[in-house]
């Protein structure tokens, strides 16, 4: 018996394991909007022919189970110009994507995470005008990245890291003025990153280019996201010589990864009272010298330094003690001298303390023994 009525239907959330099961969607009534059947232990191949019929499906959400298709079965899909939200991520779907997915215009949420995609990226996803989310990340997409996502001017978060991405950034993702969320790092990407990249990103809060390119930008430029970015990740790239000296004004900033990169000069210049709200910096594999700042000590939030293979001297301060929420203290392989303060014995919270390689002298605190 046909349930002629039922448009959506959730089962999500629930130790369901059988894909033959799945085989009785074919007597649901075609006015199907929404259909969730994330989070079970479903394995096998998903029957996406199967819904070719639901005309007026708006929601597919099958993330979290174990579905093995290859994504050319996706093509099934290429007619539903009513979906809104396609979150395929966290299975195990395979294959480069098909070229028609550019025909989902409604599309809002576009989610392949955590699956084994590989091929292209198609450039038809530029087609996506509604589109505020789209992650691929955690995939095998060996390609560029296509210019055409510049397009996507709703776009508010953006994923490609961790795949097999390769040559230049295109410069049309800094026409992208919504964007909130940009991440690309763990690629192979090469060439430079311009002020061009960044242009209209006032939005942006997060964003994660590790690993791969070589930032170029006027010492004195003022990135567009100066009021909100509050999580920054610019590590194993080609950095060289001292940061812009707007880094200072970041003051949203709660969390800051520069580390393996070629970065030299002291930190007091863009480490100051304003960054407040900063709980997490890593500058670890550079060629930062001078003394830890004594700003650090109104970060009433901080809980993790790292400040490791590089060239600071002095000694590790006493007012140390009063950065009371600090759980990882990374200070290995510089030039520090002295004793090791008793104060850090004052720091409930401490997990994790590396001092090793340096010029320290005198005894160990009783609380380390």
């Amino acid at each position: 018996m046909n349930l002629t009525s039922l448009v959506s239907l959730d089962i999500g959330q629930n130790y369901f394991s059988s894909t033959s099961e799945l085989n009785l969607f074919v007597h649901l009534s075609s006015n199907l909007q929404v259909l969730r059947l994330d989070r079970n232990n479903f394995n096998g191949p998903f029957p996406f022919k199967m819904f070719e019929k639901f005309r007026y499906l708006s929601v597919l959400d099958i993330h979290g189970n174990s579905f093995n298709s290859s994504a050319s079965m996706l093509d099934s899909l290429c007619n539903h110009s009513s979906l809104v939200v396609l979150d395929l991520s966290f299975n195990e779907l395979e294959g480069p994507l098909p070229l028609c997915l550019g025909n989902l215009t409604s599309l809002k949420v576009f989610d392949l995470k955590i699956n084994r995609f590989d091929g292209k990226i198609p450039s038809e996803l530029g087609y996506l005008k509604e589109l505020s989310y789209l992650d691929l990340s955690s995939n095998s997409f060996n390609s560029s990245i296509p210019s055409s996502l510049g397009k996507l001017r709703k776009l508010e978060f953006l994923y490609l890291n961790g795949n097999h991405l390769y040559g230049k950034v295109p410069a049309t993702l800094g026409q992208l003025s919504r964007l909130k969320q940009l991440s690309i790092s763990g690629n192979s990407l090469t060439g430079e990153i311009s002020e061009l990249h960044f242009m209209k990103l006032k939005r942006l809060k997060y964003l994660g280019f590790s690993g791969f390119v070589e930032l170029r930008v006027n010492p004195q430029w003022i990135p567009p996201f100066q009021l909100s970015v509050t999580y920054l990740d610019l590590s194993k790239n080609k950095i060289n010589n001292v940061l812009p000296s707007s880094m200072k004004n970041l003051r949203c900033l709660i969390e800051v990864d520069l580390s393996e990169n070629k970065l030299t000069g002291t930190i007091t210049e863009w480490i100051n009272q304003e960054l407040s709200q900063l709980r997490m910096l890593t500058l670890r594999s550079n060629s930062f010298y001078g003394v830890i700042p004594s700003s650090f000590k109104y970060f009433k939030y901080f809980y993790y330094l790292d400040l490791s293979e590089n060239q600071f001297t002095g000694t590790i301060p006493e007012w140390i003690g009063e950065v009371s929420q600090i759980e990882e203290l990374r200070l290995r392989s510089n030039s520090f001298y002295g004793v090791i303060p008793v104060q850090l014995c004052q720091l409930p919270y401490l997990k994790t303390l590396s001092l090793a390689n340096n010029n320290l002298t005198g005894y160990i605190p009783d609380c380390l023994l």
